[in-house]
């Protein structure tokens, strides 16, 4: 049985990130073509699906549940960084607005 083993690591901002597979790296990646084709709902949706299947299966897969929770917490900083990036987006929408007399 073939074993593939994910990188997990710690940035200097304390964030965990997956490293990219190598069958990724001669194009774009499923996550970069969902973000540039999926709407806010459905990255969101997306984001918190991964968490909660990653926290779910953290004590049940694995005999540690380290790396699932590495996982999930990636999407979990995926999932607030994409948050924040929409309220910022619609706080710019309204001042715009209010800007223009509307």
């Amino acid at each position: 049985m073939t074993q593939r083993i994910l990188s997990i690591t710690l940035n200097k901002q304390g964030e965990y990130t997956m490293d990219t597979p190598s069958y990724y790296k001669s194009g774009i990646t499923p996550i970069e073509f969902m973000r540039s084709h999926f709407t806010d709902g459905e990255m969101s949706g997306f984001y918190r699906g991964n968490a909660i299947k990653y926290l779910a299966r953290a004590y049940k897969k694995h005999e540690s549940p380290i790396d699932d929770l590495k996982k999930a917490k990636v999407y979990i900083d995926y999932l607030l960084q994409h948050e924040l990036n929409v309220q910022d987006a619609c706080d710019r929408k309204q001042v715009e607005e209010m800007l223009r007399g509307k």
